[in-house]
C-alpha cells in the first residue's frame, strides 16, 4: 500500500510540474483533471484519487477543482459523474463509454430496484422496463 501511495504522490507532483510548465493563461475544461481535452472516467478517477489522498498542503490541480473553491471535495466528483452522465451512450448504464455486459446487469439490477437513468435508458423512452434489457443485447451481442 507504501508502494501505491508512493507512485500515486509521484504521479501528482509530475502532474502539478507539467500544469505549471504549461503556457500563461492556458485554459482547461472544468473537471479535465488530465488535460487530455474532455471530461470523461479518467478524470473522475484523477480526481477521486485527489480526494483520497486529501493532501491539503499540495496546490490544488486547476482543472480537477470542478467548482474552482480550491479544494478537491466530493462536490468535484459528484460534478464530473454529472458531466459525463450527461453526454453518455444511451444503454451506457454505468458510464464507461461503452456498451458491456455490465451495463446489461446494471439495468437488471435498476429495474429490480425501480431505479432511472438517462444512461441506462438503451431504447431513449423515458423508461427502464425489459425493452432496455433487450435493447441492451442487441447493441451488446
Amino acid at each position: 500500500m507504501k508502494k501505491r501511495k508512493k507512485g500515486m504522490l509521484l504521479i501528482l507532483s509530475l502532474l502539478a510540474v507539467f500544469m505549471s510548465m504549461s503556457p500563461a493563461g492556458a485554459e482547461c475544461k472544468k473537471g479535465d483533471a488530465n488535460m487530455d481535452g474532455d471530461v470523461d472516467h479518467a478524470d473522475l478517477y484523477e480526481i477521486k484519487e485527489l480526494l483520497r489522498l486529501g493532501d491539503t498542503c499540495r496546490p490544488v490541480p486547476e482543472c480537477a477543482d470542478y467548482d474552482g473553491d480550491g479544494s478537491i471535495t466530493v462536490f468535484d466528483v459528484r460534478s464530473v459523474l454529472v458531466a459525463i452522465s450527461k453526454e453518455c451512450v444511451p444503454g451506457d448504464a454505468n458510464t464507461s463509454g461503452h456498451l458491456t455486459v455490465a451495463d446489461i446487469c446494471k439495468v437488471e439490477k435498476m429495474i429490480a430496484h425501480k431505479e432511472y437513468s438517462k444512461c441506462a435508458d438503451c431504447n431513449e423512452d423515458g423508461l427502464l422496463n425489459e425493452e432496455d434489457v433487450s435493447c441492451l443485447h442487441s447493441k451488446v451481442y
